[in-house]
């Protein structure tokens, strides 16, 4: 079997588990010490076969972590740590009401204290000022 087929087939059963960013694929190869060459034609490969799509794996990330109400400032470090191009990231990210997410956290963690609700919210990767704004429209609603 050739190399470049074993590099094929190695990448597919990484993306039989979950999907993955061009560059993650590209990383994983690498450190099964496959050459350069290799990678970069099965990278080609998987993308023509539709099989490596960065925006829809920015898209189906983003909608992973919303869930985890995670906020924009930790969706984008996970995104850029995965190798997403800065412009797929926005663009997937633009498509995102923050606010909303940031409401449904807050919602589902009424009973903490103010304070550490805003830590919490903080360390969920929502802006200070965000965080704040919503907090001051809740307690206007009640």
């Amino acid at each position: 079997m050739q190399k470049e087929n074993k590099a094929l087939l190695v990448a597919i059963r990484i993306l039989t588990i979950r999907d993955h960013s061009k560059s993650d694929i590209k990383r994983k190869l690498n450190n099964k010490k496959f050459d350069s060459q290799d990678i970069e034609e099965t990278i080609d490969k998987l993308d023509k076969m539709k099989l490596l799509d960065d925006e829809k794996f920015a898209k189906m990330y983003i909608s992973s972590k919303m869930r985890k109400f995670w906020g924009p400032r930790r969706v984008l470090l996970g995104l850029q740590g995965l190798g997403v191009e800065k412009q797929i990231i926005e663009e997937a990210m633009n498509e995102i009401d923050w606010k909303e997410v940031l409401k449904k956290a807050l919602d589902s963690n009424k009973t903490k204290e103010p304070k550490s609700l805003s830590i919490k919210m903080e360390r969920l990767g929502f802006p200070k000022g965000m965080i704040l704004k919503a907090m001051k429209c809740e307690e206007t609603d009640d």
